[in-house]
């Protein structure tokens, strides 16, 4: 690590679980085993010597026995996605569509679905295509499917 870096926290970087392995498996001097896996080489963000982001989306589904938000009555979103700035939230089919932006709205308080429905739809598209890949083609039906409110309550 640079000793500029050192005590410092790197609140600017985005990665997930899944790049661990590969940025172990690099380090280690292992590359060629990272083409079968999900996750990016993300050594040098982990080691301190650089601030950086993953460079492809990150997708993800909520776990069956976790339908509901614990202490409420709203189900949570069935599948995610981050690209960038902004997370959509959605249903297995891509409905009920939450849209935010997380460097205007780290807290994820405003909706922007309407606002952007192209994104949207481009979103939707990928991570609705992911899911069907992960599950071998098949496509739960969301137990909040046809709802016309909003499942997740207050956020």
């Amino acid at each position: 690590m640079a000793s500029s870096r050192r005590g410092t926290i790197d609140s600017n970087s985005v990665w997930s679980t899944p790049d661990v392995p590969p940025s172990l498996l690099s380090i280690a001097g292992a590359q060629s085993a990272m083409e079968t896996m999900d996750g990016e080489d993300m050594n040098a963000v982990l080691l301190g010597r650089r601030v950086g982001s993953r460079r492809q989306p990150l997708f993800w589904c909520r776990l069956p026995d976790f339908l509901r938000i614990p202490g409420t009555e709203h189900n949570q979103p069935d599948l995610a996605m981050r690209e960038g700035r902004w997370k959509l939230l959605c249903a297995y089919d891509g409905s009920l569509p939450e849209l935010y932006d997380l460097e205007l709205d780290p807290s994820e308080q405003t909706n922007l679905a309407t606002q952007h429905p192209e994104l949207v739809a481009c979103m939707g598209a990928a991570l609705t295509s992911w899911y069907r890949r992960r599950a071998g083609g098949a496509v739960e039906r969301s137990p909040t499917a046809g709802l016309a409110s909003r499942t997740r309550g207050p956020r």
